[in-house]
């Protein structure tokens, strides 16, 4: 019901705003008010030899077109699933495991209450009276002037991210900004020396119990019940974070992936605006919470985070920015992907990465077709995240995040359709082709995803090899051959030997009495050592596991034993001069008994079998698989294990696998 009536919003709107000039924008919000365009004048004449004021009552109304604001009375009649939830809380507030399986509960009969309520939304510009609006404008002039951080920002700024009553579609508007602002004006930004994060930090720890919670499928539509209920997804977190910072005269915005370019699903966080830089912070209260602009800028490997990429980012807006794409009348607004449609966004990526511009050269384009759009793979399927215009043959598609596989398709009535094979765009900003290539491979695998923090084990094992040191043993002596530092990312990693003698003896030094790796390699000039011995005494935790794993140029099948002593001695055979060392982190199977995995590759548009296999809680051996293709491995039955679906593409090269 939400997504058709935003769908006969937008057709509404942009039929009636977007083919206005910027000079007639006010009369074609006046006239769309209807029988509450009384109340939008009284704001315009309050406001008449007020200067700036005026303005910002002129850019609130121009741009009040396309919010909304849902029915008060919906409210009243979900009245009974609230109290359950408020019983739930009350009940397990000290017990979380309990607390869970509470809300799943809670939340199975807030969706089926849903299905049975008429959720009706007015227009603001329909509902909105003028005390209204003239509060939120006086307050937010006088909050942005006793602000020290922003009293001297542009009106543009204080426009876009501080004036702006609505954070998110659908909110109720009511005094919570005055409720904010009273409670917590005097104490915050007025003094430069305590310093912006430290400031912001303070007020967030204030609203530190308010907590995350993906399960939570309860509707919110105002801060009160936030506070109240203590748990939220982001998306509520941050239109709470941005009410709150408003109203005390700070810009704040909410940015936004559609979806991650390594990682299903997509992620909301908060942005202050100071002086022409934006920090970005995690929403819920987090010990560091500044680091997005490090960890999003598509290089870095995180330490908690491993290696997440975004295709674009997006900042939320109370203006109205149409693209080119949303003017062409010639384009049905059902061939049109959804995230295009809205048109209260602005593209923000070059604030986070380094972009690239992909062109591409299209066959046999259809006859209606006018645009092309650029997907990622965002589980169960492509997801469409940039558009461009066909000109003849070629396509352009602008500022695309790098270290990500992108699909060319055209959109049809909802429908994706492959416009051509998928595209890596590599760390250096080329581009190559995933095509099948001649020949086929053995193909070994143990999870359907890369990324794999979320399993709690996993910690342990990939840490287990952080500042593990090798030494070369040599008559007695010894010298250190490297140490690791291994980043929290499920792929092979390869670090440099200083050291220039021979040894043929080389000992583990492990930093915990966990020896676990899904391969070991030792490397020369020459190329990999084709075999070692290990010399200690260790014996497998699990009985399927052997030490010719780590030698099997497979990272897949893996090794794990606990060694009380800390050291594991190795026997290269002879005497090498090793130039580096390689290891494939260890990594539990997500291919549990009970489920059917189904090995495909990409070619002509789709996905193709290539074998189903059972579970079996460890690793799983597909044979005759195309090789260079782009892969995924399915669950065909979801267990209790796979709540979500999470499988990720993949390439698949001498062993080991690259995932996107």
């Amino acid at each position: 019901m939400v997504k058709f009536f935003f769908f006969i919003i937008s057709v509404f709107i942009i039929s009636t705003v977007v083919c206005c000039s910027s000079n007639k924008r006010l009369e074609e919000a006046l006239t769309m008010a209807g029988d509450n365009r009384l109340e939008l004048e009284k704001v315009l004449e309050y406001y008449k030899d007020s200067g700036l004021k005026y303005d910002a009552a002129r850019f609130l109304i121009e741009n009040m077109p396309g919010c909304i604001m849902v029915d008060s009375t919906f409210l009243e009649n979900y009245q009974p699933v609230y109290r359950d939830y408020d019983s739930v809380i009350r009940t397990f507030n000290d017990d979380y495991n309990r607390f869970r399986d509470a809300l799943g509960a809670v939340s199975y009969l807030s969706r089926k209450k849903r299905s049975t309520i008429m959720i009706t939304y007015w227009r603001d510009i329909n509902k909105l009276k003028s005390n209204q609006i003239i509060d939120e404008i006086n307050l937010a002039f006088k909050a942005w002037k006793e602000n020290i951080y922003t009293q001297n920002c542009s009106f543009k700024d204080f426009c876009e991210y501080i004036l702006p009553y609505r954070r998110a579609q659908g909110l109720l508007i009511d005094t919570i900004r005055s409720h904010f602002y009273n409670l917590h004006h005097e104490s915050f930004f007025k003094d430069r020396k305590r310093g912006l994060q430290l400031e912001a930090d303070s007020l967030l720890y204030l609203y530190r119990d308010i907590k995350y919670e993906y399960e939570m499928d309860i509707p919110m539509y105002d801060p009160k019940m936030l506070e109240k209920f203590k748990y939220c997804i982001c998306d509520h977190r941050c239109w709470f974070n941005s009410l709150l910072f408003s109203s005390l005269g700070m810009a704040v915005a909410i940015d936004f992936v559609p979806c991650w370019g390594n990682w299903s699903g997509s992620h909301t966080w908060n942005v202050l605006i100071n002086e022409g830089d934006s920090y970005a912070f995690e929403p819920f209260w987090d010990e560091d919470r500044w680091k997005y602009k490090q960890i999003y800028n598509n290089i870095a490997i995180d330490s908690v985070w491993g290696g997440v990429r975004l295709p674009r980012v997006f900042r939320k807006t109370y203006a109205n920015y149409y693209e080119d794409i949303l003017l062409d009348n010639e384009i049905s607004l059902s061939d049109i992907p959804e995230l295009f449609r809205d048109y209260k966004k602005k593209d923000v990526s070059k604030e986070y990465f380094e972009t690239t511009d992909i062109v591409i050269r299209l066959d046999d384009v259809p006859k209606n077709a006018k645009y092309c759009f650029l997907c990622v793979w965002d589980s169960p399927g492509w997801k469409p995240v940039q558009w461009g215009k066909i000109r003849f043959d070629r396509v352009t598609f602008k500022d695309m995040g790098r270290d990500i596989v992108y699909l060319p398709a055209y959109y049809s009535n909802g429908s994706l359709i492959p416009a051509g094979d998928p595209l890596l765009l590599k760390q250096d900003g080329s581009i190559r082709r995933i095509t099948v290539g001649q020949g086929h491979e053995r193909v070994t695998l143990r999870r359907v995803n890369g990324k794999v923090f979320y399993q709690n084990n996993n910690w342990k094992y990939i840490k287990s090899l952080d500042k593990m040191r090798f030494w070369g043993i040599k008559e007695e002596k010894s010298e250190l051959l490297c140490q690791t530092t291994v980043d929290m990312v499920q792929a092979y990693q390869q670090w440099q030997v200083k050291c220039t003698t021979a040894n043929r003896y080389v000992r583990i030094q492990l930093p915990t009495e966990l020896f676990a790796m899904g391969s070991l390699d030792f490397y020369t000039s020459n190329g990999k050592i084709a075999d070692y011995e290990i010399t200690t005494f260790i014996e497998a935790e699990q009985k399927e596991e052997k030490v010719a794993f780590l030698l099997d140029q497979c990272g897949a099948t893996t090794y794990s034993a606990h060694v009380p002593d800390k050291y594991v001695d190795i026997d290269l055979g002879q005497e090498y001069h090793l130039t580096a060392i390689g290891i494939t982190p260890y990594c539990e199977s997500s291919l549990k008994k009970g489920s059917t995995f189904t090995l495909k590759y990409w070619q002509d548009g789709g996905w193709h079998p290539v074998s189903s296999k059972m579970g079996n809680d460890s690793f799983l051996i597909f044979e005759e698989v195309p090789r260079n293709a782009l892969l995924l491995l399915q669950r065909d039955k979801c267990d209790q294990y796979a709540t979500k679906k999470n499988e990720r593409i993949f390439t698949y090269k001498n062993g080991e696998i690259e995932w996107y």
